[in-house]
């Protein structure tokens, strides 16, 4: 054989090494790109969610400043409600005592 026969084979066999290598190279790449293109729809889908949720508790912080009561104006219903309870008992005790009254007289 000479050297341009052997020369013509190399090249060859080194033409579709490279045609492999070539192939391998770009289907990864390709690869590559679908994983990125779903890592990109899960990073977008996460961030949908985010701002959701954002949404969410501002909407329930709003809620909540609307309809809180302050510690002052709860302490004021329950000394309302406290003082109205002990005027129950005190009519109760005078009813009780009106009674005892009458019965001491019979």
């Amino acid at each position: 054989m000479d050297w341009a026969s052997v020369a013509a084979v190399g090249c060859t066999a080194a033409t579709g090494a490279g045609t492999v290598v070539w192939w391998l190279f770009r289907r990864q790449q390709s690869q590559a790109d679908a994983r990125d293109v779903k890592r990109d729809e899960a990073i977008e889908g996460a961030h949908k969610q985010i701002v959701a949720l954002k949404d969410a508790l501002a909407d329930h912080k709003l809620h909540v400043a609307e309809t809180y009561v302050p510690n002052t104006q709860m302490q004021k219903a329950i000394d309302a409600f406290n003082d109205a309870i002990k005027a129950v008992f005190a009519k109760l005790e005078r009813i009780d005592d009106k009674l005892d009254a009458k019965a001491d007289k019979k």
